[in-house]
């Protein structure tokens, strides 16, 4: 039995090179493992999931996944407009030499 995946927005850019073309994963589940722990091994930090759906409900990370079960997950949200900057630039702090 399989479990579903679908990615989207950005997080697509981070999975690994395998997955990258498969829209949706499909991928057996032989054993119960977090969906935290599973999305990782697709590649894309958990720090970078705004939110997972599991058959269109809202779960947390420790949520366990088995078979047949079909999962949406967005990428975190920046909480403001971003705009390019036109002139990108770096400051650092002099505490930061060695």
């Amino acid at each position: 039995m399989q479990a579903c995946f679908r990615f989207h927005g950005d997080l697509q850019f981070l999975l690994r090179h395998r997955w990258r073309t498969m829209h949706p994963i499909f991928l057996p589940m032989p054993r119960i493992a977090s969906i935290k722990d599973t999305v990782e091994a697709f590649g894309p930090p958990h720090t970078e999931i705004g939110s997972i759906a599991c058959n269109g409900q809202p779960v947390d990370f420790s949520w366990p996944v088995q078979a047949r079960q079909q999962f949406d997950l967005h990428p975190v949200t920046a909480p403001w407009d971003a705009v390019p900057l036109p002139n990108p630039a770096f400051l650092a702090d002099g505490s930061l030499a060695t």
